[in-house]
């Protein structure tokens, strides 16, 4: 399943819409309805299948429970390894130097 995160220039809102390639075909899926319809490259006006927030501050909350939740990108879960990768090779050299 992908996502796409968009913001409507002449409403300001922003827009969200859960879609699948499967065959050549991409399909729109709903969450709420778990329904899904077969769209193609200009159907992504269909409201049905499109979650659309209001204000830039219901964006905002919504990416802080995603967050909150432990939710992680990518690149975060990158620069946390790369941070206990670092906290471990510190523990090595301070064995190392008998600073410990």
């Amino acid at each position: 399943m992908k996502v796409k995160i968009w913001t409507d220039h002449e409403t300001m809102e922003t827009k969200i819409i859960f879609y699948e390639e499967r065959e050549g075909k991409r399909f729109a899926y709903n969450p709420i309805t778990r329904k899904e319809t077969l769209i193609n490259e200009g159907a992504t006006r269909n409201s049905d299948f499109i979650m659309k927030i209001p204000s830039d501050e219901t964006t905002q909350n919504l990416f802080d429970a995603i967050s909150e939740s432990g939710i992680r990108s990518e690149p975060e879960y990158k620069v946390q390894g790369q941070m206990e990768a670092m906290k471990d090779h510190l523990a090595d050299l301070r064995t190392l130097l008998k600073l410990k």
